[in-house]
């Protein structure tokens, strides 16, 4: 029988060979980062994997830190299904001119999302997302239009995780930029913005996503403030399935608004309020009038 050296030596092997080896090694970073260093081969099997997530943390520099690393190595870009931004480390939390750590704009992300022609995900973890600032005209870029022409980025998954006092109108500019599967607010915690402000801004185009997954159960006051101008924001007929958690009975009122707004085509609904919550009511209530 021939040996590997007589035809190429590792070099020969099929490339399906090599990604069978790294289903048994796992996604482990280090281990891959080892792997595609052995050669050429090795390299190809394990830059998809390597490149699959992207961690990075949640700051205007390192978008666009990002976006230059894509613009000088495009074959990259091509192999990042998720996109994952979280609160950065103490060390990395001084001397930035920009927004402060931790928060991102709508216009920087669409620049670096619509760098990865195979982005599926989207997740943020303790990432606030602050207004876009007018961009000079010497930088500016069709990214940075929302006339409601421009294509859309489609996602499988929006993951918003732990945003403390979130602003309602940067965030629908965001999320109109993209056409989604899922949206996922967890414990996420929202500003009480004025009446004038609860309806769709003029500039933001409608917001399109099948099935909305909200778990508001939080300690703050104003989790569900989202609901009244995420249901004005909402494309007509697009949401089939609403799941939505929330912590009192305050909030039965703003769901039942919100579904009253949106609720025509839901196909899968699933409404929670926090057991807590509702025995703490009971015992109050029960202990006013009187009730063993």
């Amino acid at each position: 029988m021939a040996s590997i050296s007589t035809s190429g030596g590792i070099q020969g092997l099929p490339q399906e060979v090599f990604h069978i080896i790294l289903d048994y090694l796992g996604n482990n970073k280090t281990v891959l980062r080892n792997c595609s260093l052995v050669c050429r081969s090795w390299l190809q099997a394990s830059r998809p994997r390597l490149f699959s997530i992207v961690s990075l943390y949640a700051c205007e520099r390192r978008l666009i830190g990002f976006q230059q690393f894509l613009d000088t190595h495009p074959d990259i870009a091509g192999h990042v299904r998720s996109l994952m931004l979280r609160h950065p480390m103490d060390e990395q939390s001084s001397g930035t001119d920009g927004p402060p750590e931790a928060s991102i704009t709508p216009r920087t992300l669409v620049r670096t999302a619509k760098r990865l022609p195979r982005l599926r995900e989207c997740q943020f973890y303790f990432v606030h997302i602050v207004p876009s600032r007018p961009p000079d005209a010497a930088d500016a870029t069709p990214e940075d239009t929302h006339d409601g022409t421009e294509s859309r980025l489609d996602l499988s998954v929006f993951h918003i995780f732990g945003s403390s006092h979130q602003e309602t109108s940067p965030l629908l500019e965001l999320l109109s930029c993209f056409r989604m599967d899922r949206l996922e607010l967890e414990l996420v915690t929202f500003v009480q913005e004025p009446e004038a402000l609860t309806h769709l801004p003029r500039h933001v185009r409608r917001i399109e996503v099948r099935d909305i997954w909200a778990d508001l159960d939080t300690a703050d006051d104003e989790p569900i403030a989202i609901l009244p101008p995420l249901a004005s924001a909402l494309a007509p007929g697009i949401l089939q399935a609403f799941h939505c958690s929330w912590k009192d009975w305050d909030g039965c009122a703003v769901v039942g608004a919100f579904l009253h707004d949106v609720g025509s085509t839901i196909l899968e609904l699933a409404l929670n309020m926090s057991v807590a919550s509702w025995v703490e009511d009971l015992g109050s209530y029960n202990a006013k009038h009187g009730v063993a």
